[in-house]
């Protein structure tokens, strides 16, 4: 049976109705942060598959010589954990983006390597802004 539009919110990068779980409420919040950060929509992807029984929540891209992953972020309903900072990490594993990003509701988490060491804010900076520090 499906479900009434009451139910399913709209991906703005997906262009299509979608199931309006509390992860996706995350998610649909964060694509809509991003955009307003200048993240070109052309270049974030959604829910993409990494192996067989592994998706990805949000993978932000730039160009360069061709496109490069810059931004993992994981989507979580609830709290932070451990567990979801390995998932996000197992998948940044397999894509290598210099950025990745926990995120929930009330709470988000950007990390990245910097001079040996692991640097993080409780917010995503703008687009241009991590461009500007990859260049670095």
């Amino acid at each position: 049976m499906e479900s009434s539009r009451s139910n399913r919110s709209f991906c703005l990068i997906r262009k299509k109705w979608v199931a309006a779980t509390p992860e996706e409420a995350v998610r649909q919040a964060l694509i809509g942060k991003l955009i307003h950060l200048g993240f070109p929509k052309g270049l974030i992807a959604v829910e993409k598959g990494i192996e067989a029984d592994r998706r990805f929540d949000l993978l932000c891209y730039y160009r360069a010589d061709e496109l490069k992953p810059l931004l993992l972020i994981e989507c979580k309903a609830h709290s932070l954990n451990v567990e979801a900072e390995n998932q996000l990490f197992g998948y940044n594993a397999k894509l290598g983006a210099p950025f990745v990003c926990l995120a929930n509701g009330s709470e988000t988490r950007l990390l990245w390597r910097e001079q040996g060491r692991t640097a993080s804010v409780p917010f995503i900076p703008p687009y241009a802004q991590l461009i500007e520090k990859l260049c670095l």
